[in-house]
């Protein structure tokens, strides 16, 4: 038996395929056409779901790891890192915000390439990759990443990650 998803998430998600639009797809599939699924078609629906949720956790985990160790590192010690979490409409907004060093403009512009590091780290261990798995992370979602920064004020990190509207069960 063979069906063909005509649900809005499916029209929505065409070509931009994330953890979180498989979830919402595999659930909608099975909450509309459960009676008709073969045991083993529900299940291969109960694995994507899984799947999906262990890698979107995955990338989630990556940006706010990433990107808090690299607001720590670049703080001076005992200095606050501020983290808020926030909701406007369809998005979900992570801002990260320290008291560092700051990133010289001319630095920010190559910020999430791979190995960049800023010219005014100094001795401050690191190797450049923290920001650009953050970068790829946050792409994976669909999502935007900004930075503000003032040498020696700080720098503040704005993620913005889509949310789907799901239905409540």
């Amino acid at each position: 038996m063979r069906y063909t998803d005509r649900s809005p998430t499916s029209r929505r998600s065409r070509g931009s395929c994330t953890p979180l639009t498989t979830i919402l797809s595999s659930s909608e599939m099975l909450e509309r056409y459960s009676d008709r699924l073969s045991p083993e078609r529900k299940t291969v629906h109960f694995q994507k779901i899984s799947q999906s949720v262990g890698y979107m956790t995955q990338l989630l985990e990556d940006i706010l790891i990433y990107s808090k160790a690299d607001a720590l590192k670049y703080s001076p010690n005992g200095d606050p890192v501020d983290f808020e979490l926030n909701r406007e409409e369809n998005q979900a907004i992570i801002i990260i915000r320290d008291r560092g060093i700051g990133i010289p403009p001319n630095d920010q512009v190559h910020l999430f390439e791979p190995f960049h590091r800023a010219q005014n780290t100094g001795t401050i261990n690191g190797t450049g990759l923290g920001l650009a798995i953050v970068k790829k992370a946050v792409d994976l979602h669909q999502g935007k990443i900004s930075v503000q920064s003032k040498i020696d004020i700080g720098t503040t990190f704005t993620v913005k990650l889509p949310l789907l509207n799901v239905k409540k069960f």
